[in-house]
């Protein structure tokens, strides 16, 4: 099953920043989409990641061990999934 994780901009590049380009977690952080979340008075781009849950998993294992401010937002779109529905 695919499920969508959302994380704030600033989370990610800092995820990005310190994830190995060589690591299979590099390639599902840049298939990452830009969303703009924005209302009339509040600006929020957040990245959308599309991916099976194990991916997810990994993503969440590496950000604990090299980003663990990043950590939450990921472990978040696990505990409550949203399952993409194209």
């Amino acid at each position: 099953m695919k499920i969508l994780i959302e994380i704030s901009t600033a989370q990610y590049d800092r995820l990005l920043s310190v994830v190995p380009v060589e690591s299979p977690v590099y390639s599902i952080l840049k298939n990452g989409v830009v969303v703009d979340r924005s209302k009339a008075s509040l600006e929020r781009k957040t990245v959308d990641i599309l991916c099976m849950v194990d991916q997810a998993r990994a993503l969440h294992a590496t950000a604990k061990e090299l980003c663990p401010e990043a950590a939450p937002e990921i472990e978040d779109g696990l505990v409550n999934p949203r399952p993409f529905e194209p």
